[in-house]
Order: C-alpha cells, then sequence, then structure tokens
C-alpha cells in the first residue's frame, strides 16, 4: 500500500512540474491518479490539486463529487467523504461555473446533516445560476417539504429558509409555485417573509404568472391562494380581479365527481366572484355570466341559499356591461313568469334584481321592468321599479 501511495504521489509531482504547454491535460492526469488512488491518497490528491488555478482543476473536482455521489450509497455520514466533497465544492465556487450544479444537489440529498446542507445552499447560489435541472430538483423539494408540514410532519425549517433564500437568488419563474405554496401555508417569519419577498422581486409579472398559476392548483389550494391575492395591498383591485376572472373562467367550466369537490368548486367561485364584484371589473362579463347561470340553477334545486344568488345578481350588475343586462333580464322575465303564475318570489331577489338592472342602466332592460309593474308585486319592489325604469331611460 505505501508503493502504490508513492508511485500515485509521484506521478502528481511530476503532473504539476508539466511545461505551460502540457497543462491543457493537467486535470486528466489527476482524474487519472484520483481514481486509481484509494483511501486517505484521494484526498492527498485533491489538496495537491490545490496549487493550480481552479478553472483548470474544475474537471477534477466534478469527478470527486461524481465519485462521491456514486459510492455513497442512500446516505453521506462519514466525515472523509463530507471533507473531500466540501473541498471540491468550494473549489468549484471559486470557478463560478453551473455545470457541477445538478451534483452539489445530489450531494444535498444525500447528506441530511442541517450544516453541510446550509453549507451546499449556499454554494448552489453561485453554482446554480441558468441551471433549469437544478431549478426543477429545488423547486420539488420545496413543495414536498410544504406537504409534509401540511401533513404535520417534521422538516428542517432553518435548511427551508435557506433553501428559499437560494430560490430568490434565481429569480427564475419556474419557482414561483414552491414560493406561493410556501407563502399561503404560514410557515414561521423567517421562511415566509424572504418567500414573500421572492415573489415581489417579479414585480409587474407576478399579476401575470398568479393568473396563469392559481386555476389549476388543487382546490383547496385555491382558496387559500385566492385569499392570499386579496390581502396582497401591492395589487391593484384591477390586477386581483383579472386573477380572480381566470380563477372564475376554470371554476365554471370544472367537472367534479365528489360533494366536498364541488363545495370546495362553489366557495372559489363566491371567492372570485366577490374580487370581481369588489372591483367592477367588466372584462370578466363573460365568466360573471356563466357563474350566475350556476348559482341560479343550483337556487333553483335548493342546492345554495339564497344569500348566494343574492351575491351573483350584484356580481352580474357590478360589471357593467350590455351582455350582463341582457341576462339580468332575461332573469327579471323568468321572476315575471313565476309571479304570473301564483309562484312565490322572494322580495329580497326581485329588489336585488331591479336594482341590479337599474344600476346597468341599459335600455334593453326597459320593456321587462315596464311589464313587472303591472304584476302584483309589494309596494317596495313597485318604488324600485320606478327607479330602474327612471334610470334605462337616461
Amino acid at each position: 500500500m505505501k508503493r502504490t501511495a508513492t508511485l500515485v504521489l509521484l506521478s502528481v509531482f511530476l503532473t504539476v512540474t508539466l511545461p505551460l504547454a502540457a497543462q491543457n491535460s493537467l486535470a486528466d492526469n489527476y482524474i487519472r491518479d484520483f481514481r486509481a488512488a484509494e483511501g486517505q491518497v484521494r484526498m492527498q490528491i485533491l489538496e495537491s490539486s490545490l496549487e493550480n488555478d481552479p478553472a483548470e482543476m474544475e474537471d477534477l473536482y466534478i469527478t470527486v463529487i461524481e465519485h462521491v455521489v456514486s459510492t455513497a450509497g442512500d446516505r453521506i455520514t462519514d466525515a472523509a467523504t463530507r471533507n473531500m466533497y466540501q473541498l471540491a465544492v468550494a473549489q468549484l465556487v471559486q470557478v463560478g461555473s453551473n455545470r457541477p450544479a445538478l451534483r452539489v444537489w445530489e450531494l444535498f440529498e444525500l447528506d441530511r446533516d442541517t450544516s453541510q446542507r446550509l453549507r451546499l445552499l449556499e454554494a448552489l447560489q453561485v453554482l446554480g445560476q441558468d441551471a433549469p435541472r437544478l431549478y426543477s430538483r429545488l423547486a420539488n423539494w420545496v413543495m414536498t417539504q410544504n406537504s409534509l408540514a401540511r401533513s404535520g410532519s417534521g422538516i428542517d425549517r432553518q435548511v427551508l429558509g435557506e433553501a428559499i433564500q437560494t430560490i430568490a437568488s434565481f429569480n427564475d419563474p419556474v419557482f414561483f409555485e414552491a414560493l406561493l405554496d410556501t407563502v399561503v401555508y404560514g410557515h414561521p417569519s423567517a421562511i415566509e417573509d424572504p418567500a414573500r419577498e421572492a415573489i415581489r422581486a417579479f414585480g409587474d409579472q407576478q399579476a401575470d404568472l398568479l393568473q396563469e398559476l392559481i386555476p389549476g392548483q388543487p382546490l383547496e389550494r385555491q382558496l387559500e391562494q385566492l385569499s392570499y391575492v386579496r390581502r396582497r395591498d401591492d395589487l391593484g383591485q384591477q390586477q386581483q380581479a383579472e386573477i380572480a376572472a381566470a380563477v372564475l373562467r376554470r371554476a365554471v367550466d370544472r367537472q367534479v365527481s365528489t360533494t366536498g369537490d364541488a363545495v370546495l368548486n362553489r366557495r372559489i367561485r363566491n371567492d372570485a366572484a366577490a374580487m370581481i364584484r369588489a372591483a367592477g371589473y367588466a372584462g370578466a362579463s363573460p365568466q360573471v355570466i356563466e357563474h350566475f347561470n350556476v348559482v341560479a340553477v343550483d337556487y333553483e334545486n335548493r342546492r345554495v341559499s339564497q344569500a348566494d344568488l343574492l351575491d351573483a345578481i350584484d356580481t352580474l350588475a357590478s360589471v357593467g356591461t350590455q351582455n350582463a343586462a341582457v341576462r339580468l333580464t332575461r332573469y327579471l322575465d323568468f321572476l315575471n313568469t313565476q309571479t304570473q303564475n301564483d309562484r312565490p318570489v322572494s322580495t329580497q331577489i326581485m329588489l336585488a334584481t331591479v336594482n341590479g338592472l337599474r344600476d346597468l342602466g341599459h335600455a334593453e332592460s326597459y320593456s321587462s321592468l315596464f311589464y313587472a309593474t303591472m304584476l302584483n308585486y309589494p309596494s317596495r319592489v313597485q318604488t324600485a321599479l320606478q327607479d330602474a325604469i327612471e334610470a334605462v331611460q337616461q
């Protein structure tokens, strides 16, 4: 063994004294010797490489990490292996190339020690720039930690916090879902605050990212995420309404297979509609009409409360479009038919419909409003009808 070690070290000595013209193969010589060596000799070879420019030795340091990953089994636990990869990673950080990014991430997966993981994440902030395969793995890891936390499993929050800092250093939209998931879960501020800042760092792009992301999320997540959007003071009401319209567009067409999912989807529709109503966002008129259609049918089938229908009517009136006025007018026709056939109509629903048509103020509603004055509605409704007729005639 001593003879082998001596020969290997002699080989290293010869390589480092090669003329400058031969240095293009210097790393190859080190790699050859590293692969041939065993035990502590490998570390000695690695240490001897430090005399050279780290950029020239990049392939050697990547080879060292590949060796550690391929021989570690399912976990790194021994100090000698850690010392070896730490030295290689430190040199690669000096080089700054993203070539070893995925291999360094594999070290992170294999070494469960908190301090080691923190160091590796710090290194990845340098090595991971423009490394899409790393981005995918890191984003999935963060999502997994959030899922574990939701299930009550223990997670290393210190490492998760550093992972968020690492993600923030990349400022890439591929991480947006993981960041949003982290924020809506409600981690301690040491984790949540950097995630919030990382989301805000996307600037004007974040509204578009939210609009693209939320409609495709699991139903429970959508409720959490809509609540998050509503709390964002820096997002204007129209931006919030645009996000809500995208969510509502998907929700009105969603086919659900369980009662629980039906309830969740209904809550999503109602929450999205409330955001649109608050903004009076005309751009959501098609989605709001579809939402009203669903709620009106559900109300007739006693699947939703009168309050839900009243909100849907108010939302329809809030968007201010001619199409909304036409749809609400058709609903007034339905109520008039019910009343004419001696079927009871809620005064609250009738008032909401008439007042909605007044606020919309479109002439298409005149005939239906006038016809309603000839039916046996209470005096409060008759007064509201006169106000609405005046509004649509202006």
